[in-house]
């Protein structure tokens, strides 16, 4: 499970009124939350390969309807070290899913797309290809 302190989107999870930040013993824990559904949430990174650039940006450009049809074709293979970095803060009841793309280049990680968030049925429907 990822740091919440060494993610990218950070800002943008902490600038999303469904989610409640709370710190944990002697602030050494972050803590989310779905304030809706009151479900803890997860956050995971995901790396991927230089080939996976143009199915992860239209991935990530389409609703969750589409979605629900590239779940048949498998999770997209990750790699352990790549230029493509997906970030994901998933809840546990699979009812709110963020997920932004990164791409390293000069020694940083550059955003490649706005934070994407997808609720209910869609969030279970992206959670299942992506986590």
């Amino acid at each position: 499970m990822a740091n919440y302190k060494h993610m990218e989107m950070a800002e943008a999870l902490s600038n999303d009124s469904r989610i409640n930040i709370s710190r944990g013993f002697l602030g050494l824990k972050t803590n989310l939350t779905y304030a809706p559904t009151s479900s803890k949430i997860n956050l995971k990174v995901n790396e991927y390969a230089p080939d996976m650039e143009g199915r992860l940006t239209q991935l990530l450009q389409t609703d969750g309807k589409t979605m629900r049809s590239e779940v048949e074709k498998g999770k997209l293979p990750t790699v352990a070290v790549g230029p493509f970095r997906l970030e994901i803060a998933c809840s546990q009841d699979y009812e709110y899913l963020a997920v932004q793309l990164f791409r390293f280049s000069n020694f940083n990680y550059s955003p490649m797309t706005e934070m994407k968030v997808y609720e209910g049925d869609d969030a279970l429907a992206v959670s299942a290809l992506l986590c």
